[in-house]
């Protein structure tokens, strides 16, 4: 499985015909290619696409918590509907074929929720549409007198330990915060371009939370490290994971999250 999906990740020489990110004026950092991202392709999709529905797609229910068993559980179609590679349609209509033929069980209980997952993608990117202001305002206002430049003050300050707001982005944007799992998840991010669900939600209630970073202050940097970075997604879930939403608060203990998602410690190492 883990070869089919290194074979599914490699793209065409022909790739290499594109002008260079230096030839188009990309700058710094934002220049530099991931080592073990997915590549591009109708062709890929597809076919990563009917490995999901015919080998890897019974594991969803239940594996796409853990960065180590979501890698191969989850559909990984994410960059592919964002660059529009392949339709939702598409995919919809190929699932719910495969989850009639599945007739329930282990199969067909995982193929539904997929199913559902990729509602909840539409439906938040149509509410961007008509909402697309919380790219830059808290949906709950209240939120804004906690702000001090681009810190939430939720206490002393002491608490900081006199670090600044651009410290603390450098620590997160880099994954050297000092806290194994957080780290690992941006290290994940940094050379491949793709992270389980949950695992990205922690990363964004640790940076509010623990760093008391505004979420704006994450906003672009997490966008330049997501693959599938689709605005309809990344700003909605931004503000729900800060609970900057006003319906609930989603505050993920980090030391916790890792003993029940990577208790040997396989996806730290």
């Amino acid at each position: 499985l883990g070869q089919r999906l290194v074979v599914l990740a490699r793209g065409p020489a022909a790739l290499c015909a594109f002008p260079t990110a230096a030839e188009l004026g990309v700058p710094g950092p934002q220049a530099e290619d991931r080592p073990f991202r997915q590549k591009g392709g109708e062709t890929f999709a597809l076919a990563l696409l009917e490995d999901f529905l015919r080998a890897r797609g019974e594991r969803y229910s239940g594996g796409i918590s853990s960065p180590n068993s979501a890698w191969t559980s989850c559909s990984r179609l994410s960059p592919y509907i964002a660059w529009g590679h392949i339709s939702i349609r598409t995919i919809w209509q190929a699932t719910e074929a495969r989850r009639r033929e599945a007739k329930g069980g282990k199969w067909g209980k995982s193929l539904q929720a997929f199913l559902v997952r990729l509602q909840w993608r539409c439906n938040y990117c149509q509410r961007f549409e008509m909402r697309c202001w919380m790219e830059t305002r808290n949906i709950c206002s209240a939120w804004e007198h906690l702000l001090q430049g681009r810190t939430y003050v939720f206490g002393d300050l002491a608490l900081l330990n006199g670090l600044s707001d651009d410290e603390r982005v450098a620590a997160f944007a880099t994954g050297r915060t000092g806290y194994p799992f957080v780290d690992a998840c941006m290290r994940c991010l940094l050379q491949t371009g793709w992270l389980n669900f949950r695992m990205r939600c922690m990363l964004v209630s640790f940076a509010v939370y623990n760093l008391w970073l505004d979420w704006r202050c994450i906003a672009a940097l997490m966008a330049r490290r997501f693959l599938d970075y689709e605005p309809g997604i990344h700003y909605p879930q931004l503000q729900m994971q800060a609970g900057t939403t006003g319906r609930d608060l989603r505050c993920y203990n980090v030391v916790r999250q890792a003993r029940d998602q990577d208790p040997d410690g396989n996806f730290i190492r």
